[in-house]
């Protein structure tokens, strides 16, 4: 994950949900991350990308 996007991440749930929402920050946008790349990069793009954590299909 794009360490700029971590930390844009981190402020923007700061601001809008407090303490809770730079707690939940990180691992939220991991989730949407992987989401994005597995729904929409994978399935309407057709193009192949490594998500974090999948293994590969042999």
């Amino acid at each position: 994950m794009p360490p700029a996007l971590t930390i844009f991440a981190i402020v923007a749930f700061g601001v809008q949900f407090g303490q809770l929402g730079v707690l939940f920050a990180t691992p939220m946008t991991v989730v949407v991350f992987v989401l994005v790349n597995k729904l929409w990069v994978r399935d309407a793009l057709r193009e192949d990308t490594d998500v974090p954590g999948e293994e590969e299909s042999s």
